[in-house]
């Protein structure tokens, strides 16, 4: 059966990622969304990436918890299940994961601004800021989905073809509220998917979904695989 999980901040805020924001709600006397795109790059790319390694160093500290860890074991033992994701943090990876389309892209991959060269690195903090390519020696940009940007359209695609398969879409700590990633559960409902949605809040996508978990990710998960465990 095919499963397929779209995952936001919420799995990943009980394992001390922070929000966006930050707790201050400033970095260095910046907005960080005044930071995550181009302009912003092309006029400092050193600040930009002062702003990324700090991100780095603290994402770096935190470890999948029991929603990534079951979702894993899910993919292992049953397997079938694929994630897509709206996290740059890599951590359904690391929880062992390998079935995975980041949407957003990843804080652990840079991009080549000159030849488009793209590479992993979890070195932490970086040899060099800004970083250079290993290929040409060109300006490296961090590889993700900044403000103003469009998603990698093939990405894209891949999540829409999955969402069209699911048989069971499991929605997992997102808000729905950033799109194209929220038209994902209702592409999946249209083509007859079962919904379940994981989350503390009420969202738009709460009027789609079969099945309401309304609690945090990592126990709603482990409540919603024991159910599904024992109606098969």
């Amino acid at each position: 059966m095919r499963i397929v999980a779209l995952t936001g901040a919420g799995i990943s805020a009980e394992s001390g990622v922070p929000t966006f924001r930050g707790a201050a709600g400033l970095w260095r006397d910046n907005r960080p969304e005044d930071l995550a795109t181009p302009s912003a790059f092309n006029r400092d790319p050193k600040l930009v990436w002062e702003f990324y390694s700090w991100r780095r160093e603290l994402v770096s500290r935190c470890k999948p918890n029991d929603a990534h860890n079951l979702l894993a074991e899910i993919e292992l033992d049953a397997g079938g299940l694929q994630i897509i994701t709206q996290n740059v943090d890599g951590l359904h990876q690391k929880a062992g994961n390998q079935n995975v389309i980041e949407l957003h892209g990843s804080l652990w991959k840079l991009k080549c601004t000159n030849c488009d060269h793209k590479w992993s690195s979890d070195d932490v903090p970086l040899p060099e800021l800004p970083p250079t390519c290993p290929a040409c020696g060109g300006l490296a940009r961090p590889d993700v989905v900044w403000f103003g940007e469009s998603l990698d359209p093939e990405i894209l695609r891949q999540a829409t073809v999955l969402a069209a398969e699911a048989r069971i879409m499991l929605v997992i700590g997102t808000s729905a509220l950033v799109y194209p990633a929220a038209s994902l559960p209702r592409i999946a409902k249209e083509n007859r998917a079962r919904i379940v949605e994981i989350n503390p809040q009420e969202t738009p996508i709460s009027n789609l979904a079969d099945e309401i978990f309304r609690e945090p990710a990592t126990s709603g998960v482990r409540k919603w695989w024991q159910h599904f465990e024992n109606s098969n």
